[in-house]
């Protein structure tokens, strides 16, 4: 390890060094003159003075000397060097710099866009010929817009296309990216500039992150750290049936963070008409309900918003919802022509009672289904009936195959009648003998699974709403393969099996509903039970009023090449088969979707907010991004012969000219006391 200095050529000013030294062999000695009144008495006498040619404080010239050699020093910048690492360092004075841009919907706030591309630019405008740039974007995920080049062009041309988008902030896969994209600049010093408002929920899943050695991460925040904001982040919809109508009424939630109490108004739009406003006074960091009055609706698909008066972040002052209306769910209730007037009466009522949606129940016996009554219908049931090989098991097969449901309730009319032809290969179980439970007062329902679809309105409270249900006889299940088993008897027998036949689901009942084997329809559990199978069966799902930008969207089942207009107005059209992975919710606004066979009404339309935690501008402390990202020990990746080291990067990292440059001022500081006290000390001499 020896020292070297950047700029030797300030060792010329060494030759001030001659000052001091002047300064004290020139020095005189002089002595304050004695006033006398009169000079008569006095004899005069010839004085010869001569000019003083040695040093008399020494300390005093040792102390000025040191003072301009360390300010000398740190001026030629010194710094030690380490042996190894003094290698060629003309590659690794180039630099590889990402620019790590936070785009998220907190970034739309009133000028900070701007500041972030500005920043941005400054960044790119300090490289030097040779130095090579890289453009990562991010919000909740991250993407190399630009990748690493000396293109710098290339890097303006893609950060002037980006603009804020509605997702949320995410700080760790950016930063994965930007590791990546840096990873091929080996051969050169690798910098980090995150530019972001830097939002406090940002920092989650950091903590597994870590950065090649070498590697500077430089946090730049971006607009004031108080930054007041108003969003409206939920809304409660409550509908009510009555008759053919539906009303509903609105409750929308307002926080607000920062800034002073104000007063502003909130708007409800209903498909694009403006029908109530209510006036609302926010105050800091509260959350206010507004609740407008209710509303008659018609019967079908619904769009609305509740709007606040535009603030400094006009992207989350109106929530939008879409309602999809009551809605009609067509049931194929199959019964045997033997049936008695009375048999399927529980099981009618239950279904016909259904709200949310409601059940369009058609009942016919085997030789009466037409293709009328399958074409339309999303579920079937079959009370004591198999879905024999014949032109009913054909059309059963395709609505369970197309996305449907079957439900079967094996009663006493299938003794000795176990499944043939087209039953073995669409039920889930094979259906055996009856058993008797009589003797000990009937069996109950030992097990559920919890965590069945069709189960969820059970789940805190499991088996014991179905307790008090007793089952004299019920038929024997044997499973097939692939099929689950999702309730039990207390014996152990399976109660209700379901398997899987296309896109549709098959569930296979082991008791009648009748009141006659069983006392289940007698239970207020009754009611729920028949009308969640039914809805599981038929792959129902309850639209939700809005989902969250960046999530995926269901595409109804049954759309053979569905088309989906976006809020910009593009439209676009899924080829078969290709929307089972969902519709990626981009934009902020309305989707409609359509059943692509040329009509433009929408068969469901998905309303698309921001996420609530993007409207909280709380701020982190970019020192806590930097804490929470580990820098690897380990050369790994950077392994193949680290980049020589520079000594301009030596002499950055010591920064010895600071210290140099502080003790001379200590020194020239400890000079001017000492000779002031030598002053002092020859005035007082000179008195006496």
């Amino acid at each position: 390890m020896g020292l070297g200095l950047l700029v030797p050529a300030f060792l010329i000013g060494l030759a001030a060094l001659m000052v001091p030294l002047l300064i004290h062999l020139r020095h005189r000695e002089r002595r304050p003159p004695i006033k006398f009144p009169s000079l008569m008495f006095l004899e005069r006498v010839p004085h010869r003075s001569a000019e003083r040619r040695r040093v008399t404080h020494w300390l005093l010239l040792l102390l000025r000397a040191a003072a301009v050699s360390l300010l000398v020093v740190a001026f030629a910048r010194p710094f030690f060097r380490r042996g190894e690492s003094v290698r060629s360092g003309a590659a690794r004075s180039r630099r590889a710099v990402a620019l790590v841009l936070d785009r998220s919907m907190s970034m739309g706030y009133s000028g900070l866009w701007a500041t972030a591309i500005d920043s941005a630019r400054r960044v790119l405008d300090a490289l030097r010929p040779g130095d090579r740039a890289a453009l990562v974007l991010f919000d909740e995920t991250a993407v190399l817009a630009a990748p690493l080049t000396d293109d710098l062009a290339a890097v303006r041309g893609a950060l002037a296309a980006a603009r804020p988008g509605p997702r949320s902030t995410r700080f760790g896969p950016a930063l994965r990216v930007a590791r990546d994209a840096l990873d091929p600049a080996r051969d050169a010093r690798r910098e980090m500039v995150l530019l972001s408002d830097f939002q406090r929920g940002g920092l989650e899943g950091l903590e597994e992150l870590s950065l090649p050695a070498g590697t500077a991460l430089r946090p730049v925040p971006l607009g004031p750290a108080d930054r007041p904001n108003a969003a409206v982040i939920s809304a409660e919809l409550d509908r009510t049936v009555a008759g053919n109508r539906v009303r509903l009424a609105v409750a929308a939630r307002v926080a607000s963070k920062g800034g002073p109490p104000r007063a502003t108004q909130l708007a409800l739009t209903v498909n694009g008409r403006e029908v109530a406003r209510q006036k609302v006074m926010l105050l800091p960091n509260a959350v206010t309900t507004t609740t407008f009055d209710p509303l008659w609706i018609p019967d079908g698909p619904v769009r609305g918003t509740v709007r606040l008066e535009p603030d400094a972040l006009p992207a989350d002052d109106e929530l939008r919802f879409a309602v999809a209306g009551t809605g009609t769910l067509r049931v194929l209730l199959v019964t045997p022509p033997d049936a008695r007037p009375g048999e399927t009466l529980y099981l009618g009522r239950a279904l016909a009672i259904g709200r949310r949606p409601r059940l369009d129940l058609i009942q016919r016996t085997p030789g009466q289904v037409g293709p009328r009554d399958l074409a339309g219908a999303r579920a079937a049931i079959l009370v004591d009936v198999l879905p024999a090989s014949g032109r009913l098991g054909s059309a059963l097969r395709d609505l369970v195959e197309r996305g449907g449901g079957l439900i079967l309730v094996a009663g006493p009319r299938l003794v000795g009648r176990n499944a043939t032809g087209a039953g073995p290969a669409l039920l889930p179980a094979t259906i055996g003998a009856p058993v008797d439970r009589a003797a000990d007062r009937g069996g109950t329902l030992g097990y559920l699974n919890r965590d069945h679809p069709a189960l969820e309105p059970f789940r805190a409270s499991g088996a014991a709403d179905f307790g008090a249900a007793r089952f004299l006889r019920y038929r024997l299940l044997v499973p097939g393969a692939g099929a689950e088993v999702v309730a039990r008897f207390d014996d152990g027998r399976p109660a209700l099996v379901e398997g899987r036949v296309g896109r549709g689901r098959v569930l296979v009942f082991a008791s009648a509903l009748d009141g006659v084997w069983t006392d289940l329809p007698l239970e207020p559990v009754f009611l729920p039970l028949i009308q969640r199978l039914v809805l599981h069966a038929a792959g129902f799902q309850a639209e939700r009023p809005w989902r969250i930008a960046g999530e995926l969207a269901p595409v109804p089942a049954g759309l053979a090449s569905p088309v989906v207009r976006a809020p910009d107005g593009t439209r676009r059209r899924f080829p078969p088969d290709s929307a089972r992975g969902g519709l990626r919710l981009d934009a902020l606004g309305f989707y409609e979707i359509a059943a692509g066979t040329g009509a433009d009404t929408p068969v469901t339309v998905v309303a698309v907010n921001p996420s609530p935690e993007e409207s909280d501008l709380a701020r982190a402390y970019p020192r806590e991004l930097t804490l929470a990202v580990r820098v690897s020990s380990d050369s790994g990746k950077t392994a193949k012969a680290e980049a020589p080291v520079a000594p301009g990067e030596l002499e950055r990292e010591q920064a010895l000219w600071r210290m140099a440059l502080l003790a001379g001022l200590m020194l020239l500081a400890a000079e001017t006391v000492y000779s002031n006290r030598l002053s002092r000390a020859s005035l007082h001499y000179g008195e006496r």
